[in-house]
């Protein structure tokens, strides 16, 4: 059974078509230059995609680094300009918050009170029904 090698490790052509046929052409440092743009095989349209997203998403993360900046010193900048709520805004708000937990309590609890009259009434008709008798003279 031949010895499988790596596909990256597999030449797009023959060693011998890089090497001595051209090699009196280049300087050794072209000659490596040569080789390895030879030896290495072209990416898959899915590995060019993915090199593709990559590089969104770096250039995403720069940009991100780039805005934040001016957007911290923008938001320390409005802290420092909002005064601080006054006593009065606060209770407000505190009111408010009270008073719809109290209009959805009592909604849950309306809604609790039907449900119990509606089984009451079921159960009353239930319990006032005539039996049908099963051996009627």
């Amino acid at each position: 059974m031949p010895s499988r090698q790596s596909p990256a490790l597999v030449p797009a052509m023959p060693m011998s078509w890089t090497t001595t046929s051209v090699s009196h052409l280049f300087t050794p440092e072209e000659q490596d230059i040569l080789t390895t743009l030879v030896e290495t095989r072209p990416r898959s349209a899915y590995q060019r995609y993915m090199d593709r997203q990559q590089a969104q998403a770096d250039a995403l993360r720069v940009e991100i680094r780039h805005l934040e900046e001016p957007l911290h010193t923008l938001q320390a900048a409005q802290q420092i300009q909002d005064p601080a709520p006054c006593e009065y805004s606060q209770l407000a708000r505190n009111e408010r918050r009270r008073m719809l937990s109290a209009i959805f309590e009592n909604r849950r609890l309306r809604a609790a009170v039907q449900e119990q009259a509606d089984f009451a009434t079921s159960l009353s008709k239930l319990l006032h029904r005539e039996l049908p008798t099963p051996f009627a003279r």
